[in-house]
């Protein structure tokens, strides 16, 4: 299952692995596997 997840740009450390893109809102977004 993959899951979403919105951070925002100062947060550059995801505590899972996950694949980082940024949104059109200039947002990271981060997505991978769910714990």
């Amino acid at each position: 299952m993959k899951i979403k997840c919105e951070y925002e740009r100062t947060l550059l450390k995801p505590t899972m692995s996950c694949f980082m893109g940024e949104d059109r809102n200039g947002k990271k977004t981060i997505v991978g596997n769910g714990v």
